[in-house]
């Protein structure tokens, strides 16, 4: 399966579906944050998109907002081989099931080149802001 699907992997996928009627592609995001933590033997992404949900949380409503910021956790990962990371943000990603039911995640542009396996995959974080509309220089 492809990004259009990655709803349905996570361990809390209502934290998007109660927002969004149609999640919004991970390929047509900002993936501007990868951190990949040995430690934990975890890697959590961090996407940026100007896709506004058609449900906004009521707290959110009181402040201006036109960007969400929001982060997936990669759990138990292994197998982890990276061939460059190069802009643009936006990548082709890919994610699908494995017959031990983790996970195979793959992500590509050009200059880039990232795939390994998980465990299990999570939202950690989610949150709108007000994002520059225009370039100061």
């Amino acid at each position: 399966m492809g990004d259009t699907d990655w709803t349905a992997f996570l361990s809390n996928p209502r934290d998007v579906l109660d927002l969004y009627e149609e999640p919004p592609l991970l390929r047509d995001c900002d993936l501007f944050y990868l951190h990949i933590d040995e430690r934990d033997t975890s890697i959590t992404f961090g996407f940026e998109t100007r896709e506004l949900p058609a449900h906004p949380r009521q707290e959110w409503k009181e402040k201006p907002f036109n960007s969400i910021e929001f982060f997936i956790s990669f759990a138990g990962v292994s197998q982890l081989h990276i061939d460059g990371w190069a802009n643009p943000g936006q990548k082709e990603i890919d994610i699908s099931r494995n017959v031990d039911g983790g996970f195979a995640v793959r992500v590509t542009s050009d200059g880039s080149d990232l795939d390994f396996l998980a465990e299990s995959i999570s939202l950690t974080h989610f949150h709108p802001f007000l994002a520059a509309t225009e370039s100061c220089c």
